[in-house]
């Protein structure tokens, strides 16, 4: 058959199985362009094969029928089979196996995804349910107190750089002018009284240390007189309101500060000069980190102390004021209105705000978190 062919396999291929023409269900598809002359169908076609077919035709012309890659199989078999060998069994081995790839052609042409009734396991409603409400209530136990933990890293975090930003500047301050006691500053309070027995301040004091150690910070924004600088309300750690949301800086002289001493550097941090003492060359810086709404001691508001040694968190051992054990220490339980004054040396210095969860256990010479305090 191989002789007869002057195409190739791919032509013997379909001479073969369009004389399989009167398989019951046979699949279709378009002849070669080799194939669809009568003349070329006699040419490749011998004699003796049409006697294997029952009721076969020769004539293959305009038929049509499907090319399954698995007839390769057939055609090779034919190309090995010994053409001496009986026609007979030759015509029956054909057959079987051009109806066995039949059968798996029908069945990947009809193939359908099966469909499984079997019962599947799954939850009911009620235990969907119950299951949401676990986690809904695990939820509200735990979210809570992480978003918290977040917060005071966040608090640490900023006020340590807060706190080299402002030394820096002050040391710089200090490395141009002179040292701290040496630039003739006058005392915010000056201990006189006007109007309604009101103190009278003096700000001029405060006015210089801000002018010289600007240079060397990023401001953002300068507070201005008669507005409103900081929005929210100052608490103490205790939560004792100390000044109402809103409030405006007159910057007159009986206002305790002034506008023009109080800025935003470019984190957002607000920053305002505290009373100059002459009596021992000291100040403070007020620190309101963007952390909240409001501004509560201990917790998004901080002080410094600064004089001509550098600037220092408050609260550290063995000062006397704005101490940690005092008055005005970090016992959140405190009803004092300057509660909260002393806890930034903590912060700084132990790198956490455990004083808001277990203050009866802390102590600069005892245990300095709550977790040494369990051990």
């Amino acid at each position: 058959v191989r002789s007869k062919c002057r195409h190739g396999k791919s032509d013997l291929q379909y001479v073969i199985l369009n004389l399989f023409q009167d398989l019951k269900h046979p699949p279709t598809l378009t002849l070669p362009p080799s194939l669809r002359s009568g003349n070329r169908v006699a040419q490749l076609v011998p004699r003796w094969l049409p006697l294997f077919l029952k009721g076969g035709r020769e004539k293959l012309v305009g038929r049509h029928y499907y090319a399954d890659k698995k007839y390769t199989k057939t055609i090779d078999t034919i190309n090995k089979t010994n053409y001496n060998s009986n026609m007979m069994n030759y015509k029956s081995e054909i057959l079987k196996q051009v109806q066995d790839d039949r059968v798996v052609s029908e069945a990947h042409r009809n193939h359908k995804p099966h469909l499984t009734h079997a019962k599947r396991a799954a939850f009911t409603l009620a235990e969907v349910l119950i299951t949401l409400g676990i986690i809904g209530v695990v939820a509200a136990m735990t979210i809570p107190t992480l978003i918290a933990k977040y917060q005071e890293r966040q608090v640490v975090s900023s006020l340590t750089k807060v706190y080299s930003t402002l030394s820096q500047a002050y040391q710089m301050a200090q490395a141009e002018h002179g040292q701290l006691s040496t630039w003739g500053l006058k005392a915010t309070n000056t201990g006189q009284v006007g109007d309604d027995d009101r103190p009278i301040y003096d700000h001029s004091a405060n006015q210089i240390i801000v002018d010289r150690i600007k240079k060397y910070l990023r401001i953002s924004k300068t507070c201005e007189a008669g507005k409103v600088c900081y929005p929210g309300a100052y608490y103490s750690i205790g939560g004792v309101l100390q000044l109402e949301a809103n409030h405006v800086l007159t910057g007159d002289e009986y206002s305790d500060a002034s506008p023009e001493q109080s800025f935003f550097l470019n984190d957002g941090t607000y920053v305002s000069m505290g009373h100059f003492v002459a009596s021992n060359n000291s100040g403070s810086f007020n620190v309101i980190l963007p952390i909240g709404k409001d501004a509560v001691l201990g917790k998004n508001r901080f002080y410094f102390i600064f004089n001509d040694k550098g600037v220092f968190p408050a609260g550290m051992k063995g000062s006397t004021s704005y101490s940690f054990e005092g008055i005005d220490g970090c016992d959140p339980a405190t009803t004092s209105a300057i509660g909260g004054m002393g806890c930034a040396a903590w912060v700084i210095y132990n790198k956490n705000m455990d004083y808001l969860h277990c203050r009866d256990k802390l102590s600069w010479d005892g245990s300095h978190s709550c977790k040494d305090a369990e051990n």
